[in-house]
């Protein structure tokens, strides 16, 4: 059987670019959207059209990805899952039913709906090294297949960035609990990351770079003399590395897999350094680029798995 993936969040940094990924290597792709226009605004994005592909690409609209059975009919006839929506930690966003419910939920939808689907192979989920790190990041080295402690759940959040944090380690813990007792048809992986790097879905709108980039946000940000609400890690995945690991994870062979003794899970992360002032010192000069202010968890990351799967080193920064 020819596959046929379904991806998720193709209007995100994460998901467009996972999308590109998949259609550039010739494969059948579904893509899921909330609303037509946000079909329009992939299928119209120059990146796709460079690709030319036709009816290899088909949009389906789910308004809600949180109510039980959305992806039910858009699974089917699918041999391979990339889910890569997931709510951003944005301030003005409501921390339990914007940011950590959702996270929760939509994985397990997409979870149900591939046990109904004899079809499914595979599914890759995208997770954070921050469920790998917890709420204090250890002074040690962690990997994918780490799992962080679970803090009591509060009933206030602290912030956005507390409640990513808290979703993105229970759909880790609560995907395991449905692999040790469901016993898919199907393997299950995921990929956690802390990704940067170019988004082709931002056009004609340099204030759009800083305000609606997702994780980009942040980098920008910090570029642009701002203040970060919040600390973040000092590993970063580059965009190109991120979907060609997902795509290398989604055909991963599970035989080959365990004969090389390869982990469930591949994370990736790596460190960042000093770059803009050597990379753009006129912007810098004129104060287009200037230090922003943000604190830093130290991260230590073992990211060797990934990089076995790739076949190369990961790109800097």
């Amino acid at each position: 059987m020819a596959a046929t993936f379904l991806i998720t969040g193709a209007t995100g940094l994460i998901g467009f670019h996972v999308l590109l990924t998949v259609l550039a290597a010739g494969y059948q792709v579904r893509y899921v959207v909330r609303s037509e226009e946000k079909a329009q605004t992939v299928s119209s994005n120059p990146a796709i059209e460079r690709l030319a592909p036709g009816d290899r690409l088909a949009p389906i609209i789910i308004a809600d990805f949180t109510v039980a059975d959305a992806f039910d009919t858009a699974i089917q006839g699918v041999t391979h899952v990339i889910h890569c929506a997931s709510p951003v930690p944005a301030p003005s966003a409501d921390p339990r039913t914007e940011v950590c419910e959702p996270t929760i939920k939509m994985s397990a939808n997409i979870l149900n709906a591939a046990l109904k689907t004899p079809s499914v192979q595979r599914v890759v989920l995208t997770s954070s090294i921050v469920a790998n790190l917890g709420v204090i990041p250890p002074q040690r080295f962690v990997s994918a297949s780490t799992r962080a402690v679970l803090p009591p759940m509060p009933n206030v959040y602290k912030n956005v960035f507390e409640a990513y944090l808290l979703g993105k380690v229970v759909e880790m813990r609560n995907t395991d609990d449905f692999v040790k007792t469901k016993k898919p048809h199907f393997s299950v992986s995921y990929v956690p990351g802390y990704i940067y790097g170019r988004n082709e879905l931002m056009i004609g709108e340099a204030e759009a770079m800083k305000t609606r980039n997702s994780s980009n946000n942040l980098l920008m940000l910090a570029l642009t003399g701002g203040k970060l609400p919040f600390p973040v890690h000092n590993g970063f995945a580059h965009m190109d590395d991120v979907g060609e690991l997902y795509l290398r994870v989604a055909l991963l062979d599970a035989q080959k897999a365990k004969e090389e003794k390869l982990p469930q899970d591949f994370g990736i992360a790596t460190k960042m350094f000093s770059y803009v002032k050597a990379a753009y010192p006129k912007a810098v000069k004129e104060r287009i680029f200037k230090k922003g202010h943000l604190s830093i968890f130290p991260t230590f990351y073992d990211s060797d798995a990934a990089k076995k799967v790739l076949g190369r080193e990961f790109k800097s920064f």
